[in-house]
C-alpha cells in the first residue's frame, strides 16, 4: 500500500495538478470525468464496491476540484504580495473604496464578465475566490493562516 501511494504521488498526481489553476474553470461535466479518472487510479486493497469518497477520505486526499481551489487561493496570495511573476500580478487590481469598511480590506477588483469564457477565467474566478476569503486571511502577513483556512 505504501509503495502504491508513492507511485501515485510521484507519477500520477502531478498530471492532475499541472496547470490546475488555469483550467479550474472547466465545466462540471469535465470536472466529473477527471474526478472519475482519479477515483479509478486510487490503488488500495479494499473491495471494488468501496466508495471512492471513503477511500480518498481515509487516505487524507482531497478531490480534484478542492485541490484546484487550494492551488488558486495560494496563487492569489502570491499575487497580492507580489511573489508571483509580474504578468500574473498585473491581472489583479486592488479594490479601492472611499469608505473605511472592515470587510473591504485586501479585496480585489474582478473584471466585468461579459462572456462565459471570462467568468471561467483565472482573473475573474481568482478575484472572486480571494474576495470570499475572511478578512483575517486576506490581510495575513504569512501564508500559514491561508494554508490553515483552506485546508479545512
Amino acid at each position: 500500500m505504501h509503495t502504491a501511494i508513492k507511485i501515485y504521488k510521484s507519477l500520477i498526481e502531478p498530471h492532475f495538478d499541472y496547470c490546475g489553476v488555469v483550467w479550474d474553470g472547466l465545466s462540471q461535466q469535465l470536472s466529473d470525468k477527471l474526478q472519475k479518472l482519479q477515483n479509478h487510479t486510487v490503488i488500495t486493497k479494499s473491495s471494488s464496491d468501496t466508495s471512492s469518497r471513503y477511500l480518498l477520505k481515509s487516505l487524507g486526499w482531497d478531490n480534484l476540484s478542492i485541490r484546484r481551489t487550494k492551488q488558486k487561493a495560494n496563487l492569489m496570495y502570491k499575487c497580492t504580495i507580489n511573489l508571483a511573476p509580474a504578468y500574473l500580478c498585473n491581472l489583479f487590481a486592488p479594490r479601492i473604496s472611499n469608505y473605511d469598511l472592515h470587510d473591504a480590506k485586501g479585496k480585489l477588483l474582478p473584471p466585468k464578465p461579459t462572456t462565459d469564457c471570462l467568468r471561467r477565467s483565472c482573473s475573474y474566478s481568482g478575484a472572486l475566490l480571494w474576495n470570499n476569503l475572511p478578512v483575517e486571511v486576506r490581510t495575513a502577513n504569512s501564508s500559514n493562516l491561508l494554508k490553515r483556512s483552506i485546508h479545512r
